[in-house]
């Protein structure tokens, strides 16, 4: 049929509109089946009928649990390792953390100049601010540990000559004493001086 005027295309829409509303009403009433594919993705729920959905629940179920059982070992070994490692950390720090032990440092640390022939000029505390990023970051955790009574930073002016410096410094180290040398700076002689003053900066 074909509309050539305005009645004839009255007439062709009177025609043609019952019939697609009849279809619309029969494929949206219409229960399309799903594909076997589709009824695996859905679940039990959509199975086939036949098929044991008590079976596939089961085994749906018995594979959540294994993934929820390997997870939460997961999170237990991540645990024990996190423990472990604080332990490590605490022990380590543990002689740099000791306020009751630091005035014995201190006191090594003094006498061990002075058996290297270094005399104290001046010695005064400092500021955990001055320290280099690497043991800035310690500092840092120490803090976040909720360790009170962190290492302290000491300026220790000597006077005495290179190779005793050196010496001391190697002494301190192999006595394995809880103090890290932080900086060494050498000073100019003095009109007068026959001997160089040194600044030490020690984390006790």
């Amino acid at each position: 049929m074909k509309p050539s005027d305005s009645q004839s295309r009255k007439d062709y829409i009177l025609l043609v509109v019952p019939a697609l509303l009849t279809a619309l009403v029969y494929y949206t009433q219409v229960d399309i089946p799903l594909s076997d594919e589709y009824k695996t993705v859905a679940g039990p729920q959509n199975a086939a009928p036949g098929v044991d959905t008590n079976a596939m629940y089961a085994a749906q179920s018995q594979d959540l649990q294994k993934r929820v059982n390997a997870l939460a070992t997961e999170i237990e070994t991540l645990k024990n390792k996190k423990a472990a490692y604080e332990k490590k950390l605490d022990e380590a720090l543990a002689p740099m953390t000791d306020s009751a032990r630091r005035p014995q440092t201190v006191k090594d640390v003094n006498e061990l100049l002075a058996k290297h022939r270094l005399r104290m000029v001046t010695e005064q505390p400092g500021e955990t601010k001055d320290l280099p990023p690497t043991l800035k970051s310690i500092a840092d955790f120490i803090v976040e540990r909720g360790i009170k009574n962190g290492p302290e930073m000491r300026i220790l002016r000597v006077s005495g000559q290179y190779l005793d410096v050196l010496a001391a410094l190697e002494e301190i180290t192999k006595r394995e004493l809880p103090v890290i040398p932080v900086n060494l700076t050498m000073h100019a002689l003095e009109s007068g001086q026959t001997v160089r003053t040194w600044t030490l900066i020690l984390w006790v």
